[in-house]
């Protein structure tokens, strides 16, 4: 059910975040601001070495007695510290772009890790109102009051959201309180491996937008990226089943529960994935909403929105099997199959913007994804390989 309502408020706030940014910032400013989200959410993940992930792992290994996390004054002074900078590299960095993305990178990184650690210690509500619904609140509420330029309102906004967020884990007490305990093997938080196959498959979801941000721009740009992230939203209460079951598959693991592993993962997943099929209504949002944003009713909007409901239905349709490797700590071994995906969908992108038909890339990157995920299933079949 929260998983539902936080879907929800997440569409809904990056709704009223586009309607704003189109009549406050101008239409085409739409398409850069959320090509410049999408690159910070990914650069976020480096920052926090996939701690979005690793949070459930990390918080059951570094637990007292009592269930209290061991090192939380040290956790609390690298946050602080990454707050600090990345609000400071917002302030000074002006019209420099790198700078502006080094903060964001950093910001959204606290964001990952405060989540993560959320998440393993049972704090499931506030994980998910740091990560989505507090940052775009902010947003929508502060934008219209300021006169910087955009690029600072973006460093500033993060590190609001970001702070409020790590308020909010303390609040919580630092304290398990629902998750299952995680044994096993100790998670390396520097596995290049690792870490690179977390981050790949989590920009599956965003490289579109990026290749066609490379060709495209003005209105164009601002069509595509305004269907594409509306659409992806919509699968947001599938993602927060799979970040909320993350503690629990690895305790199963563990446990050598298969038969429990089998049912929670797999049969429980299809009913929560059958939310995306709900995306083939995303063209009529899409489009409803594209006319309030952008004074017209527009088939480009409508054509991306259903290609990125049949691309995010393909990749639902195969069970999360990343999650499972993150369990066992073997998905490193998948980073060539990555690599060679993401490569693919790069390639399919520019051969599609060449020929004009960029407005179906969503769906090659569901295949991708769809094949990675499927590959991974070797992981059940064969769980002592």
């Amino acid at each position: 059910m929260f998983s539902l309502l936080f879907g929800g408020g997440a569409f809904a706030s990056l709704m009223l975040i586009s309607a704003e940014i189109g009549m406050l910032r101008g239409e085409d400013i739409v398409g850069p601001f959320l090509v410049f989200y999408s690159a910070v959410y990914i650069l976020g993940q480096v920052a926090s070495l996939a701690g979005y992930q690793r949070g459930p792992y990390l918080v059951a290994q570094n637990l007292d007695a009592s269930g209290r996390l061991k090192p939380r004054a040290s956790v609390e002074a690298a946050l602080w510290l990454g707050i600090v900078l990345g609000a400071l590299l917002a302030y000074m960095g002006g019209d420099v772009s790198i700078a502006v993305y080094g903060a964001g990178a950093l910001l959204v990184g606290v964001q990952f890790i405060v989540s993560g650690l959320a998440n393993g210690l049972g704090r499931f509500v506030l994980s998910r109102l740091n990560f989505v619904i507090v940052p775009n609140a902010i947003f929508i509420v502060i934008m219209p009051f300021v006169t910087m330029d955009t690029m600072r309102l973006y460093g500033l906004c993060l590190a609001a959201g970001a702070g409020l967020g790590l308020i909010a884990l303390r609040l919580a007490d630092w304290r398990r309180v629902s998750a299952p305990q995680v044994v096993g093997q100790p998670v390396k938080i520097l596995d290049f491996a690792s870490l690179a196959v977390t981050i790949l498959v989590s920009s599956i979801s965003q490289l579109d937008l990026w290749v066609v941000s490379l060709f495209v721009s003005g209105q164009e740009l601002s069509y595509y990226a305004f269907a594409s992230r509306m659409t992806m939203v919509l699968t947001f209460p599938v993602v927060a089943y799979i970040n909320s079951i993350q503690p629990v598959l690895a305790s199963l693991v563990a446990a050598q529960d298969q038969a429990a592993v089998q049912r929670i993962f797999e049969r429980s997943y299809y009913a929560v994935s059958l939310m995306v099929v709900l995306g083939f209504a995303a063209p009529v949002f899409a489009s409803v909403w594209g006319y309030m944003v952008f004074g017209m009713f527009e088939w480009r909007i409508a054509a991306v929105a259903a290609a990125a409901s049949v691309g995010y239905t393909l990749s639902a349709l195969v069970p999360p099997f990343e999650a499972l490797s993150y369990a066992r700590g073997r998905e490193g071994r998948y980073l060539p199959h990555v690599v060679a995906g993401i490569a693919v969908q790069a390639i399919a992108g520019v051969f599609l913007v060449a020929v004009g038909l960029f407005y179906v890339l969503p769906v090659v990157g569901g295949l991708v994804l769809g094949a990675i995920r499927y590959g991974m299933r070797r992981e059940l079949d064969h769980p002592d390989h």
